[in-house]
C-alpha cells in the first residue's frame, strides 16, 4: 500500500535583503558581460570559418536578453526599495539608456548600467510650428517683441 508523504509545512520564502539583491545584480551584470563577450567571439568564430550558424547565435543572444530581462527586475525591486527608504512613491523612469535599456532619472548623466551618458528627454512639449504667423519673444521685463 502506497501511502503519501506526510505533508511539511513550509514557511513563505522570505524577501532578499538589498545586499543580496545588489549581489544577485553584481553576479548578474558580469554574467551578461561574459555572455555578451562570448556571443560577439561565437559571431567572429562563425565567420571566419565561414559557417551559417545563426540558430547558435540566436539562442546564446536569448541568454543575454534573459539575463536582461532578471537584471531589470533586480533594478525595479532596488528601486521600490530606494524609495520606501525616501518616503515618496516611486520615481517613474526618465528615459532608457541606447546602449542598454537601463531605465534612468531625471538627474542622471550616465547609465548606472553601462556607464554611457545618457539624455534626460524634455518635459515640455516642443511648440507647434506657427506657419505665417510671426514669432513672439518674451522679454525679460515682460514685454513683447515681435
Amino acid at each position: 500500500m502506497d501511502s503519501a508523504p506526510p505533508v511539511v509545512p513550509t514557511r513563505p520564502a522570505k524577501p532578499p535583503t538589498v545586499g543580496e539583491l545588489r549581489r544577485e545584480r553584481k553576479r548578474l551584470w558580469d554574467a551578461r558581460e561574459e555572455a555578451v563577450y562570448h556571443v560577439g567571439g561565437l559571431a567572429v568564430d562563425l565567420r571566419r570559418r565561414a559557417i551559417d550558424d545563426v540558430e547558435l547565435i540566436n539562442r546564446r543572444a536569448d541568454a543575454v536578453l534573459g539575463i536582461d530581462a532578471r537584471l531589470n527586475e533586480v533594478d525595479a525591486v532596488l528601486s521600490q526599495i530606494d524609495s520606501r527608504r525616501r518616503g515618496g512613491p516611486p520615481i517613474p523612469a526618465a528615459g532608457y539608456c541606447m546602449s542598454c535599456g537601463a531605465p534612468f532619472q531625471h538627474e542622471a548623466t550616465f547609465c548606472f548600467r553601462c556607464g554611457a551618458r545618457v539624455v534626460v528627454p524634455d518635459e515640455e512639449p516642443m511648440p507647434e510650428l506657427l506657419g505665417d504667423q510671426p514669432t513672439q519673444i518674451i522679454a525679460g521685463d515682460g514685454s513683447r517683441t515681435p
